[in-house]
């Protein structure tokens, strides 16, 4: 476990982030305070429901889940189907520890905003 942020100055709806650790599966979990005394380890996938904000992804990214959707794939086809799937998605998907598959899922289902 690597700690990459240690203070209690953000706030997500309300919570405090306390701290934000590197697990050794390359995953991040936060601590937020819930009051004075208790506090709550959540994902990433907990935390960005938390934040009530939707994904923001590359415009080719949007592109192919659009499209994805359009041919009437399933979200793991989407992310998945080697016939159909570009290279540059694949890459994507595959950058940053995985991490884009979980953001590509949360954009899947509940929408997202296209990267300025």
């Amino acid at each position: 476990m690597f700690l990459l942020y240690d203070t209690d100055t953000k706030l997500v709806n309300g919570f405090k982030i306390l701290k934000i650790v590197v697990e050794p599966d390359d995953k991040l979990s936060y601590q937020l305070s819930i009051d004075e005394t208790n506090t709550l380890w959540v994902d990433e996938l907990t935390l960005a429901g938390l934040l009530d904000k939707k994904a923001v992804l590359p415009g080719y990214v949007a592109d192919w889940l659009d499209k994805a959707k359009a041919l009437d794939l399933t979200l793991l086809d989407a992310m998945t189907k080697k016939d159909l799937l570009p290279l540059e998605i694949e890459n994507w998907l595959l950058d940053y520890g995985m991490r884009h598959t979980e953001l590509f899922s949360r954009a899947w289902l509940d929408g997202y905003e296209v990267e300025k």
